[in-house]
């Protein structure tokens, strides 16, 4: 990411300096090796990228590479020469993110592979992608809620669809089985909780939850409706654990004695956490 102060020379800088520590690596039978040298793969942003020549960082390296970066620009030959090949990412088509997900990139995929195929690009290393859908509503960066649904299976099917039409013969799992940002596979990839326009309060990742509410009322009626129906009620002081099922919608409810209404909270459990945690919910 781009920090303040900085000039080109110390992007470069800063830039040969992580490469040269990762080279550390390249030796590896694990690591990726395309055209026969280690692969790096680019993830450009636009307030950096201007910033870097890629013909003097290679040049300060010890051994070749084969560069890969985001999507190639046919508008900008003098960019893409700077690359061995180019990658497909995770996004909606025209860049228009729609609000019940069903936006889920297909024609961005034409467009990716068709110019790949075209022979300004015929000796670029072209690396497909697929995903089953995405969701940063968990991620850090809260706010941004960029939402491409399942669809069961459905998105990850056409997905790959794509990538056979166009005998693609490198395909990557963008963005590479990432939980926080929804296109983790690893737990298979139809899932039961999909984020829809009427976002619940709170979407969970995992479960045990410990429900909270002002220590002050003292002990309530702690209820959970599951769809709609009622599968808990107890009376409980604040701080409560207690473990749900993932892939469910819930409504936790806790009723307090001075109260005629009770306290609510919507809750969404998408999928368990590969590392299970305890998830705090203050209901208020």
């Amino acid at each position: 990411m781009k920090q303040a102060g900085f000039a080109t020379e110390q992007y470069a800088t800063r830039v040969t300096s992580d490469l040269l520590y990762a080279e550390r690596y390249f030796a590896s039978p694990a690591y990726l090796r395309l055209q026969g040298k280690p692969a790096l793969f680019v993830f450009p942003y636009g307030d950096v990228d201007p910033h870097l020549d890629w013909a003097l960082i290679r040049g300060a390296l010890t051994a070749p590479v084969t560069l890969i970066s985001k999507d190639p620009d046919p508008t900008n030959p003098a960019h893409d020469q700077q690359f061995d090949g180019f990658y497909a990412w995770v996004q909606p088509s025209d860049g228009q993110w729609a609000t019940d997900g069903k936006e889920w990139g297909a024609k961005y995929l034409r467009g990716f592979y068709s110019t790949m195929r075209d022979p300004v690009y015929r000796n670029k290393v072209a690396v497909g992608g697929v995903w089953p859908g995405f969701d940063d509503s968990l991620a850090p960066w809260k706010g941004i809620n960029r939402f491409i649904s399942r669809q069961g299976q459905r998105v990850w099917d056409k997905a790959w669809h794509r990538a056979e039409k166009f005998h693609a013969r490198i395909v990557m799992i963008a963005t590479w089985n990432d939980f926080e940002e929804g296109t983790d596979v690893e737990f298979g990839v139809p899932m039961g909780i999909d984020m829809e326009a009427a976002t619940p309060e709170v979407l969970l990742r995992s479960s045990p939850l410990q429900v909270t509410w002002d220590q002050t009322r003292g002990d309530g009626i702690l209820q959970i409706y599951r769809d709609g129906t009622l599968i808990y009620d107890q009376r409980h002081s604040s701080g409560v654990f207690l473990s749900l099922a993932s892939e469910r919608t819930y409504e936790v409810k806790v009723w307090m004695p001075d109260c005629p209404t009770p306290l609510v909270k919507a809750v969404k459990i998408r999928c368990q956490d590969p590392i299970p945690r305890v998830t705090p919910i203050a209901v208020e």
